[in-house]
């Protein structure tokens, strides 16, 4: 195998507290770019505006939320978390969108639901996630509104996928 084979493979693993700086950035820019076409700039501000490497350390170490984060030549280019049967996020760094690396991350977190013996995932999604989610089996329930931390209402589609 070529060096340039092996930079290019994708790793998949559990989130490391020391992860917390890149699975912020990758939040961000992902929200930041890939929902500006469906979001008001004010949504996305409240979204992610506030965001910290620091809410993530948190987040890794305390939460109980599985994460996995995908790595390409060392570095992090996606993450996905699991918490109970519900996927909390799935995001992936704009220049890697499309590229497979949501649906190696989508892959793991099924995986781990069916070794849980969870009948049943939902999710929140995002409006330009919903194809992506879709084209993952999962169906729509609702067509709502999620509220941010913040208190700020942004819409949002409610999707399931059973899993038997």
């Amino acid at each position: 195998m070529t060096n340039a084979q092996k930079s290019s493979e994708i790793l998949v693993r559990r989130v490391r507290t020391e992860d917390a700086a890149a699975v912020c950035q990758i939040h961000i820019d992902a929200v930041r770019q890939l929902c500006a076409p469906d979001y008001l700039p004010e949504y996305i501000e409240a979204w992610v505006g506030k965001l910290t490497p620091a809410i993530y350390e948190r987040v890794i170490a305390d939460w109980g939320e599985t994460m996995f984060v995908a790595e390409q030549a060392g570095r992090i280019i996606g993450c996905s978390a699991l918490s109970g049967n519900e996927v909390r996020a799935v995001y992936v760094n704009p220049l890697h969108a499309r590229q497979g690396v949501g649906t190696l991350l989508m892959r793991f977190l099924e995986k781990e639901a069916v070794a849980r013996c969870i009948p049943k995932l939902r999710l929140t999604a995002s409006l330009n996630a919903e194809l992506f989610y879709q084209k993952h089996g999962y169906k729509v329930v609702e067509r709502s509104w999620h509220i941010l931390p913040c208190g700020t209402k942004i819409p949002c589609i409610f999707m399931e996928k059973n899993l038997r």
